[in-house]
């Protein structure tokens, strides 16, 4: 594992308590192989983390967006915190390089993985924020996500990305709504995604885009587990 100082200028954040950071970085996997104790692994600290990025995302959402309601809203948060999306932001700050990993783990490949990688991310957060805040925490989301980007209509359209994706691979692309429930001004909509006359998604939402936003996140994410 890489010196601390190095790890702390790679991801902008300074710690009072080293040992928070190490424990971020520590997959159960090492834990396991050098019986270390469980406390000593990440998994406490990314389910801390964890809510600690769902709380940064929705104030900033709230706080930026007061024009939006709960659907819209709601797309946004879960563009920002989906496993796919944190996995990457960990890659733009070479996480990958400090994580230490039981030999098996390591052995395939679990340090390219998005699961690993986006479960490392949240222990950061939740280490920071035990080590210095919410405030802190807030600040290193904004460092790795400037909040322009967010303000992109683009950003947060995995519509238009499954569109791309559809077009590049040169499949058929449509969307089915298979049911609409509550009274006219309170509906819900439960649509599909299907490609090439099959059905590889399924979203819901309180309108038929956010519906379909939701379907075609979820067929995204299984187009991307299957590469």
């Amino acid at each position: 594992m890489s010196d601390i100082e190095t790890i702390e200028k790679a991801i902008g954040v300074r710690f009072h308590k080293k040992e928070l950071l190490v424990t971020a970085l520590t997959h159960a996997s090492y834990a396991n192989e050098n019986q270390i104790g469980y406390e000593f692994c990440n998994e406490r600290l990314e389910f801390l983390g964890d809510a600690i990025l769902e709380l940064v995302v929705r104030y900033f959402l709230f706080e930026k967006f007061a024009h939006f309601g709960e659907d819209i809203l709601t797309e946004k948060k879960k563009s920002l915190t989906n496993r796919q999306f944190l996995a990457q932001r960990a890659r733009d700050i070479g996480l990958e390089r400090f994580l230490r990993l039981g030999r098996g783990e390591a052995a395939s490949g679990g340090k390219h993985k998005d699961s690993i990688l986006a479960n490392v991310l949240e222990a950061v957060f939740g280490a920071i924020y035990l080590d210095q805040g919410f405030e802190a925490a807030f600040a290193f989301f904004f460092a790795l996500v400037p909040p322009a980007t967010i303000a992109d209509p683009a950003f947060e359209d995995p519509k238009s990305q499954l569109n791309s994706w559809a077009t590049k691979h040169r499949r058929t692309l449509s969307y089915r709504i298979v049911r609409e429930e509550g009274a006219p001004h309170r509906k819900f909509f439960y649509v599909e995604v299907v490609i090439d006359n099959e059905t590889i998604s399924a979203g819901e939402g309180k309108s038929k885009k956010t519906a379909e936003q939701d379907a075609a996140r979820k067929a995204l994410e299984q187009l991307l587990r299957e590469v």
